[in-house]
């Protein structure tokens, strides 16, 4: 009995102090692994803005060749064509707007020896995403015409 008493008193509490040691380390582990977890949630958001914006301006492209198609745009050349005003799109949390500008005329003969004009013009179209992720795509498109239009290339 005299041995157990003895024990006790030379315990000097290193167990707490390792036990503290260990919570403090433990604790440091699980912020860093926080703060890295919301960073990746962060990159993944803007990641996801980023690909709304890209919708959104490739949706501006399509809707204008849509409208060139369908001749409820004309394009006359060498002429640009008015900016459009902002197109909202609540779908993809944002809004495009598109430009048709003249980029000049080529003529070309065909195989059959047909001679042609060809009008070109650049259309761009640009997306911003809710959280002001932009994109600008520019798609060229060209249109055969009268060949007098490319007499003096």
């Amino acid at each position: 009995m005299n041995a157990m008493l003895h024990y006790k008193k030379s315990q000097q509490g290193a167990a707490l102090i390792v036990g503290l040691v260990l919570l403090l380390v433990l604790t440091i582990l699980a912020i860093s692994t926080m703060s890295t977890s919301r960073l990746e949630v962060t990159m993944a958001g803007n990641n996801q803005y980023a690909e709304n914006a890209f919708q959104l301006a490739e949706t501006g492209n399509a809707v204008v060749f849509q409208q060139i198609n369908a001749g409820q745009i004309f394009p006359i050349p060498d002429a640009d064509l008015p900016q459009t005003a902002q197109i909202n799109v609540p779908d993809l949390g944002g809004a495009y707007q598109t430009q048709v500008t003249w980029a000049g005329n080529a003529g070309f003969t065909d195989e059959y020896g047909t001679d042609f004009c060809q009008y070109v013009w650049i259309n761009s179209s640009i997306g911003t995403s809710s959280r002001q992720a932009r994109t600008v795509h520019r798609q060229g498109f060209w249109i055969v015409g009268d060949p007098d239009g490319c007499a003096g290339l």
